[in-house]
């Protein structure tokens, strides 16, 4: 048990390593950053949404949200919209610049994890697939309904303690 633990450790931070350097560079080869990224995939996928319910989805403070989109206002990816449901807030959404820019991205994207995926045994591919699935599945489990933390991990991250205040 305690082998299984180690290697997916290492296994895991590895494939994380890896994956943020590929969407690091997808994102950096359309002049886009990986958090500017994040946030155009999730209008793509949305329509529009609030910069509450954005900052949620990225998972940074309002601020941080606020300055990712205002670098994507100024390049014609997104809008400022006050039509929402609660017409005291702003949402946003993709202009026709900002939705072919995902698509692009997903273009470029679908073809490099196709290079991936052929570059496995054919009779492998399946259970690569159920193996990622499970773990996607067990994941989503573990993690509080606001998707920020894990159930039982400490506010300074999965598996760290409070640090030590010099008091017993």
């Amino acid at each position: 048990m305690e082998q299984n633990l180690q290697n997916f450790l290492t296994l895991t931070r590895e494939l994380m390593k890896k994956f943020h350097i590929i969407n690091r560079d997808q994102q950096y080869c359309h002049n886009v950053t990986l958090s500017q990224g994040y946030a155009i995939k999730i209008l793509a996928q949305k329509g529009k949404a609030s910069m509450t319910e954005l900052s949620q989805d990225l998972g940074v403070a309002p601020s941080t949200t606020t300055r990712i989109i205002d670098v994507l206002v100024r390049d014609n990816i997104v809008q400022r919209d006050t039509e929402c449901d609660d017409r005291r807030q702003v949402c946003v959404k993709l202009t026709d610049k900002g939705l072919n820019l995902h698509e692009e991205i997903e273009a470029s994207s679908t073809r490099y994890l196709s290079l991936f995926l052929k570059s496995l045994p054919e009779a492998k591919q399946d259970n690569v697939i159920e193996a990622l699935t499970l773990l996607n599945k067990a994941i989503g489990d573990i993690f509080t309904n606001n998707g920020d933390r894990p159930t039982g991990a400490s506010e300074h991250g999965p598996g760290v303690g409070k640090p030590d205040s010099g008091t017993n």
